[in-house]
This record gives structure tokens, C-alpha cells and sequence, in this order.
């Protein structure tokens, strides 16, 4: 999940786990799948009865898994904004497709193992039952209530809450986020806490100088100080991701990217890594047993289309924007959004303000 090797090598940059107290006292958005993915796979109890037919609520075990963890962040000055995904993005169609695919297998399994009566096992079967959770709509209704009754702040993005919260953060009103998607270091999220264990309070608290560390570990050309919307775009775009796969060469791509000065430059650069090998086979000779290949490169236009789009998505994904009525002085932010104190616009992440919009 997330941009290809993202998330391991801001950690090998980071190197061991610290406590989250470190992070400091402020408030946080919350990526709420990342959250209710993890209570439904760490719990055996909600796993069994996610599975029950028909349907049995699950309001409850979800309550006492979401208070926990507010009472964790409370005791350490930490104030939460839920942010849930919304509508499905369109540029996931394949990844998807892929999960769905591999989901319907594991219950296969699941299925064929909980019949089995020569070959049950309750701890296979737990794991799969695991394995299996998504994120029901039933589910999201839950949660909501939950976060009613506990009077605590959340909001919905406009597709995924991945660039939402960096909007937040960019914005200045939630002070760190709360992740396991690396896709958010390279929306320009400034502070991420992940992996974070409830158990103990050791995480991963990745910063902007851990982007930056990683990329001139793979010898990428970045700023000494900071990374800019489109070093972060084509970063995630050329090493692969949810929406379009690892593109060969991808270093020295990239390289040649953000070294290009001019739009031309840099549309050059992406017809190279656009335009793939393919293999023609010629009529079988009489004379011949076999075909003989010939390669040729060709442009391919539905990768190029979708490199566009993957890369304006991590520039310019939509999400909404919150003017809170008071300043931080009088109200926290996270009180301003419990009780509706805002006006919102629906706008771009960033500013369309770069040449790349022109291939548009």
C-alpha cells in the first residue's frame, strides 16, 4: 500500500521505533481506514464476529477499541481529527480489483478450512477470519456513532483521506497525522506518525528531512533543506504505486525529471518512460521451424495517460479546505471542527502553479 518502497526507506532513515510521547503534545488527523483496519485485524472477537451471518452488530467492540486508543492520545496531550476516505478514486480501479480478487480467495480458504474436519485448526482459522476484514458500511455507521457519543471531531474527504489530511497539516491545523500509507510523505505530509503500537506507544515518526534522506540515499537529486510538489509527484510517480507500476530505470528518470527546466524538457522525459518494448512476430518462413522476433518501441498512451493522472493526483488531488471562524488563541482546532465552526471550499491540494499543467 503506498508509494513502491516508500515506507521502508523513510524507516531506514528513521532507524529504531521511539515512544509516541516524543512526537509532543498537539493535534492530530487521524487516516480513520488505517485505524479501523487495525482493530478489525488485531481483535479475534471482532474477527469472529465480523463473519457471523447475518450480520450482528459490532458497535460495541469497536467502541471499546476506539476509546482505548483516544484515552492513549488524551493522556498525552493529543487532541484527534478523524478523517474518513469517501468516494472510491477512480486512478485504484486495478488495485482494487487486485484486493477483491485476493480477498475472495482467503474466504475460499477460510470457508474450506472452518468445513474441514480433518484438518481444523482455530488459530488458522482466526487468521484467516483476519485476513478476510475490510471495512464494511455497517461498519463505517458504527464508527460514527462511536465518535458521536465520545464527542470527538472527524470529517469526510472528498475521495481518499490520504491528501485531506495533508491539507490539515499544510494549513496548520492539526500538528501531526496519524498513517500507515506512505502515500501521504509524498502528498507533502510534514509529520507522520506510523506503525504505531497501542501496546507499548513505540512508533515511526517520520519527518520531511526522512524524505529527503532517502532520497539521496537512492541518489536523487533534491535540496539540502526541502523537498518540493514536484520532486514529491515525480518521486511517487516514476518508483510506482496504488495507481501505475514501477517504471525501469526509474532513478535515472526521475533525475532526469527535476533536473529538466523547461516543460518541454520535462515532457520528454515522460514519453521516455512512457514508450515501452514490445515484441513482433514475424510470418513462419518455410525454411524455418520457428518465428523469428523483432523488437520495436512504441508509445504506450494508456500508460502515458495514466502517469499524467497519477502525477497531478499527488499534486493536485481534491480535497476541502476549512476556514475555522476563530484562531488556535481562543478555540483548538479540533474543538472548531467538532462543533462546525468552519466555512469550506473544495479546492486542489496545491496551487496549479507549475508548467507540467500545460500537457493538460
Amino acid at each position: 500500500m503506498g508509494v513502491t518502497g516508500g515506507a521502508a526507506a523513510v524507516k531506514a532513515v528513521h532507524g529504531p521505533k521511539v515512544n509516541l510521547s516524543t512526537a509532543g503534545r498537539g493535534i492530530a488527523a487521524v487516516d480513520m481506514s488505517h485505524w479501523l483496519v487495525h482493530i478489525g485485524t488485531s481483535s479475534s472477537e471482532l474477527a469472529n464476529r465480523f463473519h457471523m451471518q447475518p450480520k450482528v452488530p459490532l458497535y460495541d467492540l469497536i467502541f471499546t477499541q476506539l476509546k482505548q486508543r483516544i484515552d492513549s492520545c488524551t493522556a498525552l496531550g493529543i487532541m484527534l481529527i478523524f478523517v474518513f476516505d469517501n468516494s472510491r478514486n477512480p486512478l485504484k480501479e486495478d488495485e482494487n480489483l487486485r484486493r477483491s480478487a485476493e480477498r475472495t480467495k482467503a474466504e475460499a480458504l477460510l470457508m474450506e478450512t472452518w468445513i474441514s474436519a480433518e484438518t481444523y485448526d482455530e488459530s488458522a482459522v482466526i487468521k484467516l477470519k483476519k485476513r478476510t476484514f475490510y471495512i464494511r458500511d455497517d461498519i463505517i455507521y458504527s464508527t460514527l456513532l462511536v465518535l458521536k457519543h465520545l464527542k470527538q471531531a472527524y470529517i469526510f474527504a472528498p475521495l481518499e483521506a490520504d491528501p485531506q489530511v495533508v491539507s490539515l497539516q499544510l494549513l496548520k491545523q492539526v500538528d501531526f497525522i496519524f498513517s500507515d500509507d506512505s502515500d501521504i510523505l509524498f502528498h507533502g505530509g510534514l509529520k507522520v506518525i506510523m506503525d504505531l503500537s497501542f501496546h507499548n506507544g513505540m512508533c515511526f515518526i517520520i519527518t520531511q528531512a526522512h524524505v529527503i534522506e532517502a532520497m539521496k540515499r537512492l541518489a536523487l537529486p533534491v535540496a539540502q533543506d526541502k523537498v518540493t510538489v514536484e520532486s514529491l509527484s515525480a518521486y511517487a510517480t516514476f518508483m510506482g504505486n496504488d495507481f501505475i507500476k514501477t517504471f525501469p530505470h526509474k532513478a535515472q528518470l526521475f533525475s532526469a525529471f527535476v533536473n529538466a527546466t523547461t516543460t518541454e524538457g520535462k515532457r520528454d522525459v515522460i514519453i521516455k518512460a512512457c514508450t515501452v518494448s514490445v515484441i513482433l512476430e514475424e510470418s513462419k518462413s518455410e525454411n524455418k521451424s520457428k518465428k523469428r522476433k523483432i523488437g520495436t518501441e512504441v508509445l504506450d498512451n494508456s500508460l502515458l495517460e495514466m502517469f499524467l493522472k497519477t502525477y497531478h493526483y499527488f499534486s493536485h488531488a481534491a480535497v476541502f479546505k476549512f476556514k475555522l471562524h476563530t484562531t488556535f488563541v481562543t478555540k483548538d482546532s479540533a474543538q472548531q471542527f467538532l462543533n462546525g465552526e468552519y466555512d469550506v471550499t473544495l479546492e486542489p491540494l496545491n496551487a496549479f502553479d507549475h508548467h507540467l499543467i500545460n500537457l493538460f
